[in-house]
């Protein structure tokens, strides 16, 4: 029997949202939901299926003549992700 599903998006706060409030279940980053977890808001299912992530990888031409944007973006990322397990963005620059 196909399960019919409730909801189908790829906004993941919208997904995020109808999760918490009980319509099924959904993937994230893991790091995102961390606080859901911990509080019991969500459960972790399947975690053995779970991919693996091992951290955020930037590419651009230079660090000489850097966009001001990018630099914001990269510190944005830095900021966002200090506490998580992406040693990688927590590099001097």
């Amino acid at each position: 029997m196909e399960p019919t599903p409730a909801l189908i998006t790829n906004d993941g706060n919208l997904m995020i949202d109808a999760v918490r409030a009980g319509v099924g279940i959904g993937q994230h980053f893991e790091p995102l939901v961390r606080d859901d977890f911990r509080s019991g808001r969500l459960v972790p299912v399947m975690r053995d299926y779970w991919p693996s992530f091992g951290a955020f990888h930037l590419y651009y031409p230079s660090r000489v003549h850097m966009p001001r944007k990018l630099r914001v973006f990269i510190d944005f990322l830095r900021e966002r992700h200090a506490d998580t397990e992406f040693p990688e963005l927590s590099r001097d620059r």
